[in-house]
């Protein structure tokens, strides 16, 4: 019973993460650039590393393992293996595939504005 509610769960989550038409900046950021490289390859998918694709984007090396695996989970990207064997160093990394039409994408950006209240308070005593 246990086990049926948490796979219903998940896949709750993922319906949800599918449905959201926004991704966050740095989201986006990674989703391009794996689509340029896709596109400049000139196949359906792409090698590249973390360490690259956290310069490229100006991220941090865990962020970019979290961004990937919200892509993945939000069906965007599909991690397809890894490619460590390449005698050229710059071309090892982990195989993407795009799973979006990479025709006129449109990567929407989620902006979350903050603000801040500063409250002064005056006393004379």
């Amino acid at each position: 019973m246990k086990s049926q509610r948490k796979q219903t769960r998940t896949s709750e989550q993922d319906s949800n993460i599918n449905s959201q038409t926004s991704l966050k900046r740095t989201d986006r950021a990674v989703l391009k650039y794996l689509d340029e490289i896709t596109k400049v390859g000139g196949r359906d998918t792409c090698t590249a590393s973390i360490p690259k694709i956290a310069s490229v984007c100006k991220i941090s090396k865990r962020q970019v393992q979290i961004i990937t695996k919200r892509l993945i989970q939000a069906g965007l990207i599909e991690r397809v293996g890894y490619d460590f064997g390449n005698p050229d160093r710059t071309k090892r990394g982990t195989i993407y595939k795009l799973l979006i039409n990479q025709t006129g994408t449109n990567y929407s950006v989620e902006v979350k504005r903050k603000s801040i209240k500063l409250l002064l308070l005056w006393s004379e005593g």
